[in-house]
């Protein structure tokens, strides 16, 4: 398969799942243009109503792909380019499922490359939850052969973000039991939903807070 059609198909099934997960309270027929649900009052920005920026064309920063991760570098750059370029610096970023920090390094970077927080800065806009804990099927390819199972990672992404610490909230353990930001979520990122419970947690407590129409 050539590069570009591979391209096409990470981009299309990461859009399949942005799409599918975003409310849809209208009923709008899965794939029809995607528009702000409630009528500008005219304090939000006009970009709300604005196309996805192209992400495409984003160029990575080094250190965001300096960290082990399980996320292919499209995936990476996609989580760089919504952060620095569609992010309005109005809520805050949700990271569900950041297991070494190769998303929150993106999403953490592309925030500090963002205009509107640059003008605006805020500690703890990113929310990063994570169990922390060493399965056996990742000794091996992350972690030393002789890593014991159930060994907490949490130090180990915490060196990994280090550099962009004052941008993120870190949530370790069973994210059922973890808070839920106050603020509104501009940006949804789940990686976790690896069980019916953890996807209704999910769709319960984070999608409620998701912006119409972003």
């Amino acid at each position: 398969m050539p590069p570009e059609d591979f391209d096409a198909l990470v981009a299309g099934h990461l859009a399949g799942h942005i799409l599918a997960e975003l409310p849809n309270p209208a009923g709008v027929p899965f794939g029809a243009p995607v528009v702000a649900g409630p009528p500008d009052d005219g304090r939000r920005s006009p970009q709300r109503n604005s196309p996805l920026p192209d992400w495409r064309s984003a160029v990575v920063p080094d250190d965001v792909n300096r960290v082990r991760s399980m996320l292919m570098p499209i995936e990476r750059r996609l989580l760089y380019g919504l952060a620095r370029d569609h992010f309005l610096n109005e809520g805050v970023i949700v990271d569900a499922g950041c297991f070494l920090g190769g998303s929150t390094l993106a999403l953490a970077s592309g925030l500090r490359a963002n205009d509107r927080f640059r003008a605006s800065p805020r500690r703890n806009v990113i929310h990063a939850y994570d169990l922390f804990r060493v399965n056996p099927w990742m000794i091996g390819d992350y972690f030393p052969i002789d890593t014991p199972p159930g060994t907490s990672f949490e130090p180990t992404f915490r060196t990994n973000i280090a550099p962009f610490s004052d941008l993120v909230a870190v949530h370790p353990g069973d994210v059922t039991d973890a808070p839920v930001p106050d603020s509104s979520i501009e940006l949804l990122f789940v990686d976790l939903a690896k069980h019916w419970t953890l996807s209704d947690c999910i769709v319960r407590n984070f999608f409620p807070r998701l912006v119409p129409g972003r």
